[in-house]
């Protein structure tokens, strides 16, 4: 029995109009789709509170702006280091928990929850199959 792996790699940007503040977004955990058994379809969903979403905290954010967290992506490409479609998997449907409307006192947000869909088909290939997303803030 051959297994896949899904990794996902996420790159992030933070915006802050007019800012003197030094702000930081810092990946704690990449979103991980975990194991599944080659040849067998399936839907991989992993939500932003389950084990193996990815998690990011924010600091050095201005107390009281409102903030918005976001995928830019709607949806991406992993593939496991080989071309052809068979070796690539589609991730989609990214959902984030615990990004809150308004900066609180301390200037941080922390453990913001990002979970996404990726689709597998029967087809896809043995590997170990990483993509990367644009998770980003903004406030204002």
């Amino acid at each position: 029995m051959r297994f896949l792996i899904f990794k996902f790699i996420f790159l992030f940007v933070f915006i802050d109009s007019g800012s003197v503040f030094s702000q930081t977004i810092t990946l704690v955990k990449n979103l991980d789709f975990g194991f599944r058994t080659q040849g067998v379809a399936a839907t991989v969903t992993v939500a932003p509170t389950d084990a193996g979403a990815a998690v990011f905290n924010a600091t050095g954010m201005i107390p009281g702006r409102t903030a918005t967290c976001r995928v830019t992506n709607n949806s991406i490409t992993m593939t496991n280091g080989t071309s052809g479609t068979n070796n690539q998997i589609t991730v989609n449907t990214f959902r984030i928990n615990g990004c809150t409307a308004v900066v609180p006192a301390t200037g941080q947000i922390l453990n913001i929850g990002v979970g996404a869909r990726a689709s597998i088909t029967t087809a896809k290939l043995e590997g170990v199959y990483t993509g990367t997303a644009t998770f980003r803030i903004t406030t204002n």
